[in-house]
């Protein structure tokens, strides 16, 4: 991947750009709106149901609109625990070209790592995605369309006036980032006044540790620069960490836990893998050889979560594929970490049909 260091800094923002609704950073983003579109398609083209609800089991559908990723946007948290979106979508390809769609299992689960043992915090609503920690851990900040705040056991749920994705928690606890089709934005945690502070075509929007700075990734100056960069939040200053060039384009960054290091999604389409790089962009490598997106690093700094995907081979699913792996970031030793609880290649054919749950 070519392309890095503090290449150039940035000033002057455009605050007066308004209603940015065609997000030219598509070229960046095309592969997060792919995935988003098949999602629905995989619910919306359901053929039949195999004496099974929606809620409750498995439903056959066309694998063309089969999407593959069980488990996404993990978020380690302070005390060593980890958030995700369960999809329930289960995919094993059949003789028959019929993948199996299952409904049950939708919700934000936390995982314990140490122990394996999981448990499903929040599911009443299916499309309750992006958890965010508290710096406690005692909170979490999910996107349901609008933003909400709840206890990390899912109780008392709380409704904020804002509306979009790519949640993060400030390190004080005071503030809460996400991104929308009109750019960055940021309020306090309680809800009250949120702000536009970064009106272009930017997302995946990562608070330093120590400083009053987010990272993000997108357009950086009028669709002329993109990649992964710093917004500073006292000067309104932008300064590239680390730029799209010859086809790779870097996404969705996350701070180390010391500010020493960014991780980062290296996407050179259809393949996206998970990188390391130093704080300043210099550095870089690849820690993922078998697909990697969505990386979140542990408290200790040492390890990454993240979800492993073949983006090319997404008929073909498989039970390593589409669930949450954890990468040493030193070593590059990787470890699967949950697994889709039901996956067979011919399970019709053998006269195992998935139950019901």
């Amino acid at each position: 991947m070519n392309g890095g260091g503090r290449s150039q800094s940035l000033t002057g923002f455009q605050r007066g750009v308004e209603g940015m609704h065609t997000r030219k950073s598509l070229l960046l983003a095309g592969s997060r709106v792919v995935r988003i579109v098949l999602a629905v398609v995989a619910v919306a083209t359901v053929l039949f149901v195999d004496g099974c609800d929606k809620r409750g089991g498995p439903v056959g559908v066309n694998p063309s609109g089969c999407f593959p990723v069980s488990h996404e946007h993990a978020r380690w948290s302070s005390q060593g625990l980890i958030a995700y979106k369960d999809n329930g979508i289960v995919f094993p390809l059949l003789a028959d070209g019929i993948c199996y769609v299952d409904f049950s299992l939708y919700g934000i689960w936390v995982l314990d790592p140490e122990t394996g043992e999981s448990e499903r915090v929040f599911e009443e609503h299916q499309h309750c995605d992006w958890p965010a920690w508290s710096p406690d851990g005692e909170q979490l900040a999910v996107s349901m369309g609008w933003i909400y705040t709840m206890n990390a056991d899912g109780t008392d749920l709380t409704q904020l006036p804002a509306g979009g994705s790519c949640l993060d928690w400030s390190p004080d606890g005071d503030r809460i980032a996400w991104c929308n089709m009109s750019g960055v934005w940021v309020m306090p945690s309680s809800g009250e006044n949120p702000e536009l502070v970064l009106p272009l075509a930017a997302d995946y929007p990562n608070w330093h540790p120590t400083e009053e700075i987010l990272l993000c990734s997108g357009w950086m100056d009028s669709f002329v620069h993109s990649g992964i960069f710093e917004y500073d939040l006292l000067t309104e200053s932008v300064t590239a960490i680390r730029i799209s060039a010859d086809g790779n384009t870097p996404s969705q960054p996350r701070y180390s836990p010391d500010g020493s290091q960014i991780a980062f999604c290296g996407m050179e389409m259809p393949e996206a893998e998970v990188w390391v790089m130093d704080a300043d962009g210099s550095n870089a490598r690849q820690l993922t050889w078998e697909g990697g997106s969505h990386p979140s690093w542990s408290p200790d700094g040492t390890r990454l979560v993240y979800t492993r995907e073949i983006w090319d081979h997404w008929e073909a699913g498989a039970s390593e594929d589409g669930v949450l792996w954890v990468v040493d970031v030193e070593s590059g030793e990787r470890e699967q970490l949950t697994f889709q609880w039901w996956v067979d290649e011919q399970p019709r054919a053998a006269g195992r049909l998935p139950e019901c749950r």
